[in-house]
């Protein structure tokens, strides 16, 4: 036992040294495997990244320029304008695939003078369109389905006149009516008002309902006028 105490005594420093260097070697490894572990994680989740993606980008929908313009098709917003017997005139912002009947009740819906006959409430809107809803009576004969047009045409039918000359102030627009003598634009106005309250004018005198006009005026202007 002597011998081995002073074996032990004089290597020492030399077993302590090998120690240490034993364990920093192990040390190493672990840091080394610890590392090699994490990067074989990394590059794996890498790689399944990057085959997800090349899988997505084979099966995704390639969009062309069709598409686009499809879809900015089907968002497009369009204006058009309601007149005529609905409670709520104006200019609408509609969508390019809504209906007139869409048109109609953005406007309030039809007032209580409409002659929803004569307007086709499945036409579909388009940009710059008149809505044009006729009050009951103006339009004579078989239902049209071509109420709904464009300015120029809604022009000519609101301001049209009879063979005779005369204007029809049940069918005549604003810009008509003023043609007439001592029709200014408030006069037009009120005559508008009444068909749309009341309903058309049964016969000339009926004007004489409206507020301004009385037996002088209607009497000057019943050999212009017409119903």
């Amino acid at each position: 036992m002597d011998k081995l105490y002073e074996c032990i005594e004089e290597y020492k420093y030399r077993i302590i040294g090998g120690l240490v260097v034993m364990v920093i070697v192990l040390l190493g490894c672990c840091v080394f495997t610890s590392q090699h572990g994490e990067g074989s994680q990394v590059n794996q989740a890498n790689l399944s990244r990057h085959t997800n993606l090349k899988h997505t980008k084979g099966s995704s929908k390639v969009i062309t320029k069709d598409d686009n313009q499809a879809l900015n098709q089907d968002h497009q917003q369009v204006y058009v304008d309601v007149k005529g017997a609905v409670n709520k005139p104006g200019v609408y912002q509609v969508g390019k695939s809504m209906r007139v009947s869409d048109a109609v009740e953005l406007a309030g819906g039809f007032n209580r003078s409409a002659d929803a006959k004569h307007i086709n409430l499945a036409q579909k809107l388009s940009d710059q369109q008149v809505v044009y809803v006729p009050i009951r009576g103006e339009i004579n004969g078989l239902p049209k389905t071509n109420q709904v047009t464009n300015n120029s045409d809604a022009n000519a039918a609101g301001g049209k006149e009879s063979d005779s000359g005369k204007i029809n102030i049940n069918r005549a627009d604003k810009s008509k009516l003023q043609q007439l003598n001592g029709i200014g634009e408030k006069k037009a106005d009120k005559i508008i008002a009444y068909r749309k309250q009341s309903g058309p004018f049964k016969n000339p005198d009926d004007l004489k309902n409206v507020p301004g006009f009385g037996d002088k005026t209607v009497a000057n202007l019943k050999s212009s006028i017409t119903v």
